[in-house]
């Protein structure tokens, strides 16, 4: 590395510090990169802290006023580029939802002044590459890197918007203090959030219902909230299996309910590299999931560490439900190799990778 680790300095810019998996990531790796002496701040958009995180921070969200849209945007603006300019980095990782297009030209030709890597943590390329190709042409190409959470995603970022600076890190499994014990039923489990219809819980509840698993006592446990919650327990409540449903809420600490789940299930339309997979890997749960784009296909090795369903196939997913409970063989040998199979995406050999970009780009 060019530059002593305690000399260099770093930028993280999130949408926030709470919430989902991207969020959680940004907390994690500035944890890593300050205990390997890196200095760190952290620029958020949104006033939501809610991880472990270590470094300064600065809140836009804080400055939201109760004022006309285009004053508090105005105001925040002028504020990013006066901290920008009162503060010198050497690399700006900003993993942020990009959707509009003048803003982030904006932002990244005219307020960052040192190269900048950006993060794309989702298959749906286009909440990250505002204006298509054009976006990808003045704002992409200009990063000194484009990091890919999932080689699926990179592959796309390649072959659709022709970038040639995109590498590959995945992230990294959060790991969670043990929990006071709770006493619950035989479950499987999923998580996630509620704010839009991409986990397709809807989905999930209709092929629980329709699986052997209600007959056989195993209820579903479903953590996570959003404004799409209220109708799925409508449709749960109108079950004749709707006592074995619960909605449990958003959970902070998860961990009893990953190390008791027998099989946690995911039923996305898109991710970008699911960690809730990796998380439930990590404490010993085998997992079902579509073969959705992107990252199951990385995580799972299929009938090793849980099963791997093709998209959307919902016959299969009932299949693939009662096969993981009925079939005893298989539930034990993914249950034995689930933890194994996720150790290279430990935060220590992630952050490694994540130390030698940033090596790369001083």
């Amino acid at each position: 590395m060019g530059v002593p680790s305690n000399n260099i300095t770093v930028c993280l810019v999130s949408d926030q510090l709470a919430g989902g998996g991207a969020e959680r990531f940004s907390a994690q790796l500035s944890t890593f990169l300050v205990e390997k002496g890196i200095q760190v701040h952290h620029v958020l958009v949104l006033d939501a802290i809610e991880y472990a995180h270590e470094g300064e921070v600065f809140n836009l969200g804080r400055l939201k006023r109760k004022s006309p849209f285009f004053l508090n945007r105005f105001r925040r603006f002028f504020a990013l580029r006066h901290f920008f300019k009162t503060h010198s980095f050497h690399i700006i990782i900003d993993t942020r939802v990009k959707k509009k297009g003048l803003q982030e030209l904006f932002i990244h030709r005219l307020i960052y002044r040192s190269p900048y890597i950006l993060i794309v943590h989702s298959a749906r390329a286009e909440w990250y590459v505002p204006w298509g190709l054009w976006g990808a042409r003045w704002i992409y190409q200009k990063a000194a890197a484009v990091v890919a959470v999932s080689k699926g995603i990179q592959q796309l970022l390649e072959s659709h918007y022709g970038l040639k600076n995109v590498t590959h890190i995945p992230v990294a499994y959060p790991t969670f203090p043990n929990s006071s014990s709770l006493d619950l039923p035989p479950f499987i489990l999923a998580v996630g959030r509620m704010n839009d219809p991409i986990k397709q819980y809807d989905r999930l509840i209709a092929m629980y219902a329709q699986s052997e698993l209600p007959q056989r006592g195993i209820h579903l446990i479903i953590l996570g909230e959003g404004y799409l919650l209220s109708e799925y327990q409508k449709q749960a409540a109108q079950l004749v299996c709707s006592k074995m449903i619960h909605f449990h809420g958003r959970v902070t600490n998860p961990h009893d309910y990953y190390t008791k789940a027998l099989f946690s299930v995911l039923t996305s339309k898109n991710e970008g590299f699911p960690t809730v997979l990796l998380e439930s890997l990590f404490f010993g749960t085998p997992v079902i999931a579509y073969n959705c784009p992107t990252g199951p296909n990385e995580i799972i090795q299929h009938e090793y560490n849980g099963l791997l369903v093709s998209n959307q196939d919902e016959t299969a997913y009932i299949q693939a439900l009662n096969r993981m409970i009925c079939d005893k063989e298989l539930y034990l040998r993914c249950k034995d190799y689930a933890k194994s199979s996720v150790a290279k995406y430990s935060m220590e050999h992630v952050g490694a990778q994540w130390i030698n970009l940033i090596s790369q780009k001083l």
